[in-house]
């Protein structure tokens, strides 16, 4: 419509703000399934809108992306979105196949929930976003170091919480008790002979008033 022209500029620049702000606080890609036909067609236009990123985004998360970051001369509000942005985006890609992965998922969730509500200010997300994604550099280098799979790792993370002196043969222990009962996620009779079984070797590792608790743990642990 050419009575629309003047306005066309001022409306393709609302939609890129839009789209910047929106893909600046959240974890997943937007797909509006509202959206008009007129910025449709502005998209289409206009292929580099959906492709916008905050400044000094990181790629990938390792040791060197997180230390780049944290020298960055770019806020820390920004910095916290990219950390929040890049975890999120770990857990979804790489948590089926690294079960640990979930309870970071879970706890930076948390921490963007206390963020967004004002519980915490800017420089605390910060902070624990960083221990976080450390957390995940340190697991992947823990990982190859002990040299064991996704699912004995994950059993190691969680027994590590709980005995001090827990060795890798240990964790490969129980994953191998699992390995005997690979049904047990819906099957009932095969779901509480293993319970029984993790009982007999984690009792003795945590002590009877932590037995249940740390079984539940693993018996929630996804397998891959």
């Amino acid at each position: 419509n050419p009575r629309l022209q003047p306005y066309l500029n001022d409306y393709q620049a609302l939609v890129k703000l839009y789209s910047f702000i929106r893909n600046a606080y959240t974890t997943r890609p937007y797909v509006d399934k509202e959206i008009t036909t007129k910025t449709k067609e502005l998209v289409r236009q206009n292929t580099d809108i959906y492709n916008l990123e905050l400044p000094d985004a990181i790629q990938s998360l390792g040791a060197a992306e997180l230390e780049h970051l944290k020298q960055s001369d770019t806020s820390d509000t920004v910095k916290v979105l990219n950390l929040r942005k890049m975890l999120a985006t770990v857990v979804r890609e790489e948590s089926a196949a690294k079960p640990f992965l979930l309870s970071i998922g879970d706890r930076a969730e948390k921490i963007a929930q206390a963020y967004e509500n004002r519980q915490i200010d800017t420089q605390v997300a910060l902070s624990e976003f960083e221990k976080l994604a450390q957390e995940y550099i340190d697991a992947n280098t823990e990982q190859q170091q002990l040299d064991v799979d996704e699912n004995t790792y994950a059993i190691h993370t969680v027994l590590k919480l709980a005995v001090e002196d827990l060795t890798v043969d240990q964790a490969r222990e129980i994953n191998a008790i699992f390995s005997r009962f690979p049904d047990y996620q819906w099957n009932e009779q095969q779901k509480s002979q293993l319970r029984a079984e993790l009982y007999k070797v984690v009792r003795p590792l945590v002590g009877a008033s932590r037995m249940i608790n740390v079984t539940n743990t693993l018996l929630k642990l996804q397998r891959v």
